[in-house]
């Protein structure tokens, strides 16, 4: 995990190292994650994400993937499911 901020109406928005443009939980911020929490405990470290297969062109430059799980070293930050 490379960058953790706020982005959009409270998303929250990840870059990952290797890789173009931004994942993102949709109002995030309102499904309870914490922006501290999450830097402190996923910044530097290998993730999995899981997100659907289909993208949304918000900014020309870069492509946003929805994210609908977010886990590290067997622990779930974040799920839809």
């Amino acid at each position: 995990m490379l960058k953790i901020y706020e982005a959009g109406t409270k998303d929250v928005a990840f870059e990952l190292r290797g890789h173009s443009g931004v994942f993102y939980v949709n109002r995030g911020l309102e499904h309870g994650l914490d922006l501290k929490k999450l830097k402190f405990e996923l910044l530097g470290r290998e993730v999995t994400i899981k997100y659907p297969n289909h993208w949304t062109p918000i900014d020309p430059r870069s492509i946003h993937k929805h994210i609908s799980k977010l886990e590290s070293e067997d622990k779930v930050f974040f799920s839809e499911y």
